[in-house]
Order: structure tokens, then C-alpha cells, then sequence
């Protein structure tokens, strides 16, 4: 590949930081930044009791004080302390590291730049595998350069490897790096060496620890190798079979340092359940998922989709051969199964769709292949800037959102509670709010939000509690407090 290619891959990187600016360093707001809220308290937590390791990398969520402790209900709260255990710890592991290793607080704006590099490795090993995939294309660089640029300004990417950060981006990488191996060592059939063995199960390893998607992706990863050859794929197919239960193994290992063994597979089936079709089966309703469902392809693949039809359209009527599609159909299974099969988290969570980028975009360049250049040329302009102009539009720059909620508005109810609460204070929001973990982030308090007054004195009396501080909240804003002794 010319080295003009990979220079202007890389300026083209520097353009989606650049895009992503106006929102970096935002406080934690909405559109999903709870998530990037859970793993600043996870982090800021583990700090507290002297590191991950102290905590067994289990992700709690506690800030130290005897009032924090919760008195809910719940398979995730033990002796007071809330516990995120869906999926495994590496999500967290690796940004409290990042900012230890170089001395910085745990912020959004250090977790947005650590996703922001996290986005560099990612674009480095799709960079690798378009080099394998354009190779006979009419125009090879050119066709890199489609495939980089429109990856890099999918509103998806712009927001979930920045201020969004969640472990669907983490698991990304990991997901890539196994497509790679797959497209290069199976489909072109480059011979495999020690150096890409170790590459595979090193992402298998760090991918289970990271997201239960990724045990689907070896699973099929593993069918495949079944079909098309048991006996040189056996000794493959068993070690990509104990990588994924030692991992698993290791998570268990880790969580079962809180939780009994059999309350900890409990809690973890009941999980997915809530996250498939029997985690709402009495009011279970086909046509409002499909419709999120379709809402969150949308707003992440919109564009991409009218460019596939178009050159669809063209590429029907065109006399040059299109390449086999097969490859991009074996990528995009693992994901189309999961996103199914957990169709109650795929509606509910937009960055469920992040997995289908790369067959999208591998599909689209094969159709581009079969245009002109300067309609390719004229295409990828459309489709990036139509995207930078998506994201922009759901995530507003400026103080407040398109529907004008404030972005500020989060930090300064934590900021707020913080200031005028006391560590012997045991504190209780009398109101649902939507980026809660935000306002214990800010807070840094261990705080329980309850429907209305009924359910906190409820809660209050059954739990026989005194000094409780409450705070009543209209908007994400707060309008009053009262001590309850």
C-alpha cells in the first residue's frame, strides 16, 4: 500500500478528532454517557479501597462512607454496595489503569481520550484488513481511503469512542481483530504463524472479559472451522474452545469472590433473560422493538444504507463482476444473532448496532468497486458529510441539547448534593433521573432514587433509618431538600 495511503488515512483520523472537539470535556449529560458515568464510579471506587485488584476487579460502586450504603432489594447490591456484574470487568479495568499508569483523574475527558485512542487501534487493524480486502479492487488506495473515511464518520463511531464511552466499543476491537485473523488466514488463505495465534487468542481472551458477544463470535468462529475442515481445524477449534471457557472461568472467579457461586450464575441468567424476549414476556410487544430497533440503524447507518442501495442499483446494470459477498455474510452473522437473540438490550441501547459497521461498509465498497471513480469520490462526500451533520444534530454543540435540556444539568445536581450533604448523611432523590450514575459521579455519593415521597418513607421506615437527607428534583434539576432525623 502507498505510503500516501496510510498518511492520509491518518490525517483523516486527526479530522474525526476534530469533529468530535465541541463535545470532548462536556459534563455528563445523556445519550447514553452513563455509561461512561458507571465506569468513572467504578474507577473512582476501586481507587477508594486501594485499587482494582483490592476488589477483586469486580466494578462496585461505593464511595466509602457508612451512610452510602443501599438498602434496595437487589441480586447486584451485597452489604450495602451495588455491583455491576452483566458483563465482565475489562471495560473498567483498562481506563483505571490508563489513569493511574499516567497520573490523571478519573474524568470524562481522560476516558473520552482514552476511547479516542482506543479508536486509533481500531481504525489501525481496519486499516489491515481493507488493505486484504481492496487488493483487487480497480483502484486499491482509493478504495482504503473510501473504506477509512467512511468508518470514521459514522455518528456512531464520533460519539461511542469519545464521550460515550461502554464496553460495545471495547469489544469492537477485539471483534475486528478476529475478522481479520478469519479474512486473512481462511478466506485468502495467507499461512498462519506463531505471531498471529497468539494475536487471535489474546483477543478471544480479552473480548469474553470485555462482552458476552464475544463468546458468540468464537462459538460461530468455531462452526465455521467445523464445516469447512474438522480435521486440520481440530486442534484450532479445541484451543479457541478452552480460551473461551477460561475466560469465563476468570470472571466467575472474580465475581464469586462476593457472591456465592450458584447466587452468581443465578444473577447472571437472570440477566440475560431481562435482556432477551422472556425479560418482558407479559407486555412483550414485536412492533415497538422493531421500531427502535430500526430507529437506532438509522441513526447510525442511514446514509450508508441509501449509498448501498443506490450503487446497488448501479452495480445490477453494470457489466463488471462483483466479488464474492461471502465473507461479509460469515462477519455479520455472530452479530445479526446476538442483536436478535438479545432483543430487549438491542432495543433498548443504540450502541448494540456498532457491530454491524464493518459488514456495511465492506458491502458498500463492493459496490462501489463497480462504479467510476468520480462517483465514488462524489458518494463518500456525500456520505460523510451527511453523517458529521447527523451527529452534530443529535449531539448539539453548545450548553444545551436539540430539545434543550442542558448539558450542565447532571453535574450540578451531583455538585449540588455534594455540597450540601454530610458524609454521616445517608442520601435519597425522591425522583427518577436518567443519567442517575452521573449525579453519584459528581455526588460522589452513594445515592438511591425513588419514584415519589410514598416510596421514601417507605424505604426510610422499613429500613429503620435516620438522618437521611432528601432531595426532591423536577427536570434534572433540584428544588428543595428536608432531613429526615
Amino acid at each position: 500500500m502507498h505510503w500516501k495511503t496510510k498518511l492520509y488515512c491518518m490525517l483523516l483520523f486527526a479530522i474525526a478528532v476534530a469533529v468530535r472537539l465541541p463535545q470532548l470535556n462536556r459534563p455528563l449529560s445523556k445519550h447514553h454517557e452513563f455509561n461512561m458515568a458507571m465506569v468513572l464510579n467504578v474507577c473512582k471506587s476501586w481507587d477508594i479501597i486501594g485499587g482494582a485488584a483490592a476488589a477483586n476487579y469486580c466494578p462496585v460502586i461505593h464511595y466509602g462512607n457508612a451512610a452510602d450504603s443501599i438498602y434496595i432489594q437487589s441480586p447486584t447490591v451485597i452489604n450495602g454496595k451495588y455491583y455491576y456484574i452483566s458483563i465482565g470487568p475489562l471495560q473498567c479495568v483498562l481506563p483505571y489503569y490508563f489513569c493511574k499508569m499516567l497520573g490523571l483523574q478519573f474524568t470524562p475527558l481522560h476516558v473520552a481520550i482514552f476511547s479516542i485512542l482506543l479508536f486509533a487501534l481500531v481504525c489501525c487493524v481496519w486499516y489491515r484488513l481493507l488493505v486484504l480486502f481492496c487488493k483487487k479492487f480497480n483502484s486499491p488506495n482509493a478504495s482504503v481511503l473510501i473504506g477509512m473515511a467512511v468508518f470514521l464518520f459514522l455518528p456512531n463511531m464520533l460519539w461511542f469512542f469519545g464521550n460515550a464511552y461502554n464496553h460495545e466499543s471495547l469489544a469492537l476491537l477485539f471483534y475486528l481483530v478476529i475478522i481479520h485473523h478469519y479474512y486473512k488466514h481462511y478466506y485468502i488463505q495467507v499461512p498462519i504463524t506463531k505471531y498471529s495465534n497468539v494475536t487471535l487468542y489474546t483477543a478471544i481472551i480479552c473480548g469474553v472479559l470485555t462482552d458476552w458477544f464475544m463468546v458468540v463470535v468464537a462459538a460461530f468462529f468455531m462452526l465455521y472451522l467445523l464445516v469447512t475442515n474438522i480435521k486440520k481445524n481440530l486442534v484450532t477449534i479445541a484451543c479457541i474452545g478452552f480460551t473461551v471457557l477460561a475466560s469465563i472461568a476468570t470472571i466467575l472467579y472474580c465475581y464469586s469472590q462476593q457472591w456465592q457461586f450458584n447466587n452468581l450464575v443465578q444473577v447472571l441468567f437472570g440477566k440475560f433473560y431481562t435482556r432477551t424476549y422472556g425479560g418482558s414476556v407479559q407486555h412483550y410487544n414485536i412492533q415497538s422493538t422493531l421500531l427502535a430497533w430500526l430507529q437506532h440503524i438509522l441513526s447510525s447507518y442511514a446514509f450508508v444504507g441509501i449509498g448501498i442501495i443506490s450503487t446497488f442499483i448501479f452495480a445490477s446494470t453494470s457489466s463488471k463482476k462483483l466479488v464474492a459477498f461471502k465473507p461479509i455474510i460469515l462477519i455479520m452473522l455472530p452479530a445479526l444473532f446476538y442483536f436478535v437473540v438479545l432483543s430487549e438490550f438491542s432495543a433498548e441501547n443504540d450502541y448494540a448496532v456498532l457491530k454491524f459497521s464493518f459488514g456495511l461498509i465492506l458491502a458498500l465498497m463492493l459496490l462501489l468497486n463497480t462504479c467510476t471513480k468520480k462517483i465514488q469520490i462524489i458518494i463518500t462526500i456525500a456520505i460523510c458529510a451527511a453523517n458529521i451533520a447527523l451527529y452534530y444534530y443529535i449531539n448539539k454543540p453548545g450548553n444545551t441539547s436539540y430539545n434543550g435540556d442542558a448539558y450542565n444539568a447532571i453535574k450540578n445536581m451531583g455538585l449540588y448534593i455534594k455540597q450540601t450533604s454530610k458524609p454521616t448523611e445517608t442520601i435519597v432523590v425522591n425522583t427518577p433521573v436518567y443519567n442517575y450514575l452521573g449525579v453519584i459521579y459528581y455526588a460522589e455519593r452513594n445515592i438511591v432514587f425513588l419514584q415519589n415521597n410514598e416510596e421514601v418513607n417507605e424505604y426510610i421506615t422499613t429500613n429503620k433509618l435516620h438522618n437521611v437527607k432528601v432531595y426532591t428534583c423536577v427536570n434534572d434539576s433540584i428544588t428543595g431538600s428536608f432531613l429526615f432525623r
